[in-house]
């Protein structure tokens, strides 16, 4: 689960993280606060904000306050935070986060902070030092002890808060000190029960579909492309996405309804995808614990209830198969023996 940038600063004011002094507006008729010369921040949840345009620096207030109401006006804005302009001399960029593989904490070091990491581990790959903490001696900058303790106090946040993630980018210098100019910090989701504070934001991160789908126990995910996907098992899923990539076509979404789906699931499912604007809707079912009869009758019943309009193209194998058929086909619903059938009638609705 991400924190918004005044979360994530909060946190490290907590264990002793110098950060800049700054206000959070969360309504129209606070920005009057807003004071220049400063810095106005979107506190949103995606990043490259700079780029968005939802970062600026301004010297006077009235345009500072008029592109923080600007701001406000937007749905995915949870705050404007103003910042004081700080005489930056350098800028480092430093994380921690969990690695799996070696089930430890592993760090990153860059002498080129502000940047986004992934740009810079294209152009200057060598520059980014990943080590363990005891190998903190490989960091060679003038702040090194300084960056030393710096790298104490996130592991020490990281355990406190069951942190996946902490990032400082950029890490600032400004005369003897280090400032954390930006942060990104990511909670374990499934650590929240410890940590009532964050527990609020569990889900602020879903779009309207995606918090529908998770209250009804389907797991979703909303994405940009026009052929809507229902599988059961993530595996099934991804695979589908995957091939339907593969041949030029756009997954609309990630749906899986999980093993032993039935008529409510279906039907949840299928009521979620209405809501898009598809060329068509391609349902992959494996039947083992799910019977594939019990979700051709949901599928039916579904299509009944909502008066879906969007084709559908439905490949089933597993148990009671041929009875699923059988089902579909009395009910004029497409069926297809194989996923490469199905993408391929998938294609011809998408072209038509």
């Amino acid at each position: 689960m991400k924190l918004l940038e005044f979360e994530g600063k909060q946190l490290f004011k907590r264990v002793g993280i110098t950060i800049p002094k700054s206000i959070l507006i969360t309504s129209k008729n606070e920005t009057k606060k807003i004071k220049a010369p400063c810095i106005v921040k979107a506190q949103v949840l995606s990043g490259k904000r700079g780029k968005a345009g939802l970062i600026k620096k301004f010297t006077k207030a009235k345009q500072a306050q008029s592109f923080a109401k600007k701001l406000l006006k937007r749905k995915d804005v949870f705050g404007v935070l103003s910042e004081h302009i700080l005489p930056i001399k350098k800028e480092y960029y430093l994380s921690l986060m969990i690695d799996g593989i070696v089930k430890d904490v592993k760090c990153m070091f860059c002498a080129r902070g502000g940047m986004d990491i992934e740009e810079v581990a294209k152009k200057y790959p060598k520059e980014i030092l990943t080590f363990s903490i005891s190998e903190i001696n490989k960091i060679k900058v003038p702040e090194k002890k300084v960056i030393a303790n710096l790298v104490m106090k996130l592991y020490a946040l990281m355990k406190k808060y069951d942190a996946e993630l902490v990032e400082l980018n950029p890490l600032a210098v400004i005369n003897k000190w280090l400032v954390a100019i930006d942060s990104k910090v990511v909670i374990d989701s499934k650590a929240l029960y410890r940590h009532p504070e964050f527990q609020k934001y569990e889900h602020r991160e879903l779009t309207g579909r995606e918090l529908e789908a998770a209250h009804a126990g389907l797991h979703y995910v909303d994405l940009q492309g026009n052929v809507g996907i229902i599988g059961d098992g993530a595996g099934l899923v991804m695979a589908t996405m995957d091939t339907l990539q593969h041949y030029k076509l756009k997954p609309a979404n990630f749906m899986d309804v999980g093993g032993g789906a039935g008529e409510a699931r279906m039907l949840k499912a299928l009521q979620i995808l209405s809501k898009k604007k598809l060329k068509c809707i391609f349902i992959n079912i494996f039947g083992g614990i799910t019977l594939c009869d019990d979700i051709a009758r949901a599928i039916v019943s579904a299509k009944k209830k909502l008066k879906l309009k969007i084709p559908l193209v439905v490949r089933m194998a597993g148990t009671n198969v041929h009875d699923a058929t059988e089902i579909l086909d009395k009910a004029q619903i497409h069926t297809v023996p194989t996923m490469l059938r199905g993408i391929q009638q998938v294609r011809k609705l998408c072209q038509s």
